[in-house]
């Protein structure tokens, strides 16, 4: 553990999920990648107990900024905050958290539910 109390990536603490993308090909957009469908066929499959970092990159355009990935991030918030996502969720008894939370839940002695 690093001096602000979480766990570098790839240190063997965290899963690491980075599936969440929808270009996996250069400037190529293939929004399967980030549909519900396939959101919910990897916490099913690379989500398991303990701590897993999910990467995405959800946000919305603006007029003021630029990038190559532009347009996937606002597909990445409708899957993120589809209602289907959180039953998902729910089912897989899988919590939502921070790396605020890392700290005191890290040290609790009782069996690791999966968290994200």
């Amino acid at each position: 553990m690093q001096p602000l109390g979480v766990p570098l990536r790839g240190d063997g603490s965290v899963r690491f999920v980075s599936g969440f993308y929808a270009q996996w090909e250069w400037q190529v957009t293939d929004l399967e990648h980030v549909s519900v469908a396939s959101l919910q066929r990897m916490l099913r499959e690379e989500v398991g107990e303990g701590w897993t970092e999910f990467s995405c990159h959800p946000g919305y355009v603006s007029p003021d900024y630029r990038a190559v990935y532009l347009a996937e991030r606002e597909a990445e918030v409708r899957t993120l905050t589809d209602p289907r996502i959180r039953e998902t969720l729910a089912e897989l008894g899988i919590r939502l958290v921070s790396y605020a939370d890392y700290p005191a839940l890290i040290h609790q002695h009782r069996p690791n539910p999966p968290v994200l």
